[in-house]
Parts: C-alpha cells; structure tokens; sequence
C-alpha cells in the first residue's frame, strides 16, 4: 500500500521539469531536487495550501558541492518556484548571490601587471558598508577571466578585450549590521526567525510572513553588496573599464522564486555563460520562454501538474556555465532516502559496477563544454550575441 510520504515523493519527481544535458551529474541533481521539493510539498499541505512547487532544470542542471545544501535536498542549475498562502522563503536552498560583473577594456593588460594588482588588492584590507571584505577569487568556482571579444550581428557593441568576475559575499553569510545573514548553517541569528518543519525527509527551514519579507529585502542589500565588491575588485585589478553587466545568478527573484545556479532570461543587460577554462565563453540575451512548443513537449508526459505547466510558462532561464558533468559514470540508476539520508547508484561508464554514495562532494568532476550552449539555443532560452576567446584565467 502506497504511504502518504511515497505519494508526495512521487508527485515531486513529476515537478521536476528538465532541460538539462541528462548525463550522469544532471540526473542525480534532479533527483536530489526531488526530495527538497517533496519537503517543500510536505510543508505546504501541512499548513493547509495546495502542494504548488516545481524545480525548473536548466541546460547546466548538475549537482552541488555546497555539502548542507546537498543534505538538504538540493540540486543546482535552475529555478526553484513555490507558491504559499503567505511570503515564505526556503532556507535550505542557501541564496548567496553569487554573480558576474563583465566589464571592457581598450587592450588586454599583461600579466604580470595584473599579478601586481592582484598582490596588493589581496594585502590591503577592505571595507564595504562597514563590512570587512572577504575575497573569494580562489574559491570554488569563482575566478576573474580575461579575454578577446567577437561580436556577432544584432550583439552588444564590444571593446577589443573583456573580463569577468565570478564572485560572492561570504562576507553575509552570518549576521553583520546589514542583516540576520544569509545562511542558515552560518547564521544562529537567522536561525532564531526560521520555522523547522520536521519531514519524512528530514527538516525544512522556513521564514514565514514578515521574516520572509524581511529577508528578502535583506537579499536585495546583499546582491547590490556583492555587485559593489565586484566593481571594487575590477577597479583594483584594471582601473578604468566599460561596465557591461553585473548580476547575479544564485539568489531570490521574489520570496517563491530563486535562482539556483542560472540568470533571469528578461534582465536586458548582457547574459554570461562561462564553460570550460580551455573554451570561449558567451554573452548572451535573454529570450522569454519557455514557448508554447516546448511547453507541450515538456509537459506532455503522465501527471505533469497544472502547476508545473504554469511555471514552464514564464520559466525564463539561461545557464549560466558549463556546470559540473562526472567522469567516469553512464548514468543514475536509482535514488532512495532511508530517513533523511538519501542513497544514489551511478553506473559505470566502463564496467557493470555500480557505486552506491550520499554525497557527490568527493567525486572527480570537471566543467562539461559546447553542449550546454547547443541546448540553450535547442530550447530558445537564448541568442549569441558575442563570443569570448580566453586569454588569461586569474585564481588567487
């Protein structure tokens, strides 16, 4: 007899919608999101609202190695979209905005100039908003990239060399003067404000009401504080420079909305897609989606809900990178949860064994290639309008 906790299970596996390269990586995030999302749609109908959450997988959809975020039921590369009777934020999903800045520059600066203004932005404390800056270049994926621009027809107008910061505030992480923090895990000050729903699945942490309306707005003054110390950073490291862009790409639209890993496909400025060191980046615009075509054929399946359908609609999603792909398996075989700790069997590319883990933090990845722009333009999530050749990758 099928228990109330499986049929919940299953109704989230159908509210994850795909987009994504489908390879090994991509179908153990998904199903990772599975179970988040069943915590969110336990939730939801224990406070009386109709269960209305879907995970919407970009064509970068993989797993994550943010380790709480990952035990929480998480996966990355998409939009998280949840409807509640009130504003309610879900912690578990660990908004940071992490974002891009892309600026222009006349000619590209040698190395080793910029290696001494590395050096000394590096040395030399900082302060932004009264906060001690914390820089994160070395960390992650995060990095500042140098490269020769190529413009296509209908593209934004470029100068000969472009860069990109890839960057965050860990610096909010946990309570300053400019809010409770960002993380749940880092935060006891956020924590005090959280509703804890217990779940078949483990806990979900929740803001309610005005705590959710307070933390977004908390988020809002983080995503201009990290777009301020990506500039700081620029300036340090190349003085003058056009600014093309900085947004972010891992933070709340609005208190249901959340961008995990992806940009929101109608900000006019100029979309980066950054894949592999070793090949061109993009930038690219925007285009509201998804169509109707793609709606039918994504969601022509059995049981795909109302909700889901209504969320493809105004999905409005581009990649952001390459996202992670794991050599050296074909494919998830299967995922289950035994209490809250979930269990995940990837196949091997080159033998009939399987591996049985919990957490993906310890695999060997690496960044996947072209084929996440092949399916952005597939899907008509996106135009080209500038190619990026690399010229210097900065990490420290």
């Amino acid at each position: 007899m099928t228990s109330h906790a499986d049929s919940i299970l299953d109704l989230a596996r159908r509210c994850v919608a795909s987009f994504s390269t489908a390879d090994a990586a991509a179908q153990m995030g998904e199903a990772n999101m599975a179970f988040g999302l069943a915590k969110i749609l336990w939730a939801q109908q224990e406070a009386g609202a109709p269960p209305r959450a879907c995970f919407i997988a970009s064509p970068d959809s993989t797993i994550t190695r943010n380790t709480n975020r990952w035990a929480s039921g998480f996966g990355y590369g998409g939009k998280l979209v949840s409807e509640w009777p009130e504003p309610t934020v879900v912690l578990d999903a660990k908004p940071n905005a992490c974002g891009m800045l892309v600026g222009g520059l006349a000619e590209v600066p040698a190395a080793d100039e910029v290696a001494v203004r590395l050096q000394e932005m590096l040395s030399r404390p900082a302060e932004l908003q009264g906060v001690p800056v914390r820089w994160d270049f070395a960390v992650s994926n995060h990095f500042v990239d140098l490269f020769s621009s190529h413009s296509f027809a209908g593209g934004p107008e470029l100068p000969p060399c472009v860069f990109i910061i890839h960057g965050s505030c860990p610096e909010l992480r946990e309570a300053t003067d400019l809010g409770p923090g960002l993380y749940w895990d880092k935060s006891p000050a956020l924590m005090a404000r959280a509703d804890v729903v217990a779940t078949p699945w483990g806990p979900l942490r929740l803001l309610r009401g005005p705590a959710a309306t307070e933390y977004l707005e908390f988020f809002d003054r983080a995503a201009d504080f990290a777009a301020e110390k990506r500039l700081m950073a620029a300036r340090a490291l190349f003085g003058d420079f056009q600014p093309l862009a900085n947004l972010f790409h891992q933070g709340l639209l609005s208190t249901g909305e959340m961008l995990l890993g992806c940009h929101h496909a109608l900000w006019e400025q100029p979309l980066p897609l950054t894949l592999r060191p070793d090949l061109p980046s993009y930038l690219l615009k925007g285009m509201p989606n998804l169509g109707e075509d793609v709606v039918a054929r994504r969601s022509g399946g059995p049981g795909v809900p109302d909700f889901v359908v209504q969320s493809l609609r105004c999905a409005n999603i581009v990649p952001h990178g390459g996202g992670y792909v794991l050599d050296g398996f074909r494919g998830l075989r299967r995922a289950w949860s035994v209490g809250d700790l979930r269990f995940f069997e990837l196949e091997r590319e080159s033998s009939e064994a399987t591996d049985i883990l919990t957490d993906p933090g310890g695999l060997p990845a690496r960044y996947r290639g072209r084929q996440v722009l092949m399916l952005t333009m597939e899907w008509g999530l996106a135009q080209v309008g500038a190619r990026l050749d690399p010229v210097l990758v900065i990490k420290a």
